[in-house]
């Protein structure tokens, strides 16, 4: 069951996490690795653009490897992460995840016969502010099922089937991730961090609890002003909130790119060997 949020009170950041929450449908990994510098395919759903084998590479290491702004979604100028558009939308399984977990995606696209995944790394790389990692192939979009949402707290939870399962590999850096989901009917973004196979010096949190607080997806938020009456508080300010569903953000990543990736950036940039 995924976890819940019974109150601002007992809100906890969540060690460089993002979106989503547990998944209650898997599926097999088929494609895990990759070698450097290649684009190799396996047969399966997705290949690594970067060197899968081995250690993670320092922070300072791997902020001169090529960057790329592919990672940001059209949209205006002022807003840093672009704007998500269309009827593309979806969450992660894991928040934070580690070398030799599994990590999902769950992807609703009403409308669309396809969806494709790119997965890029949020660092400084020369100014360009991420590095691709990874590609699929256009993945088959499902008819996902409803989401429940319960009267009496407010909390909205999906139990979506993923649309892309993949392990993370021994030398993925340390960092955080933006997937970007794009279908014929729009884009959107998805956030989750890869932790630190050995403690560092510094640990870098996002307060992913505090962007869940604030997410009305679905209904409702643990502040007033959601869109459905609870049962217990007789007014739009839930009770509960989940991981389990999509944020409503300007990029669906949560709130990465309003409040956080400038402190990413600055530690990417500056070499701080950072989990």
């Amino acid at each position: 069951m995924q976890p819940k949020l019974i109150a601002a009170a007992l809100l906890t950041c969540v060690a460089l996490a993002g979106c989503g929450g547990t998944g209650r449908h898997h599926q097999p990994t088929t494609q895990r690795a990759a070698v450097a510098g290649t684009l190799v395919s396996t047969g399966g759903p997705y290949r690594w653009l970067i060197r899968t084998d081995g250690a993670q590479p320092a922070v300072a290491a791997e902020n001169r490897q090529q960057g790329t702004r592919g990672w940001r979604l059209p949209g205006p100028a002022a807003e840093v992460g672009g704007v998500a558009h269309g009827n593309v939308i979806g969450y992660v399984e894991r928040q934070a995840v580690g070398v030799g977990q599994t990590e999902r995606i769950y992807v609703s696209a009403p409308g669309a016969r396809t969806v494709r995944i790119r997965i890029f790394r949020m660092g400084w790389y020369h100014g360009q502010g991420g590095r691709e990692v990874l590609v699929s192939r256009g993945l088959p979009v499902v008819a996902q099922p409803r989401c429940t949402h319960r009267f009496a707290t407010g909390l909205t939870e999906c139990a979506w089937h993923p649309t892309l399962t993949f392990t993370i590999p021994s030398a993925l850096p340390t960092g955080v991730y933006v997937a970007m989901l794009s279908a014929r009917t729009g884009q959107s973004d998805c956030l989750f961090v890869v932790l630190a196979a050995r403690p560092q010096p510094l640990l870098a949190q996002l307060p992913t609890a505090t962007y869940e607080a604030y997410n009305a997806w679905g209904g409702d938020s643990l502040y007033p002003g959601g869109a459905d009456r609870v049962g217990i508080t007789h007014h739009n300010q839930g009770l509960e909130v989940s991981y389990q569903r999509p944020y409503d953000s300007i990029t669906r990543a949560g709130q990465f790119f309003a409040r956080d990736v400038a402190m990413v950036w600055f530690l990417e940039r500056y070499g701080y060997p950072v989990s």
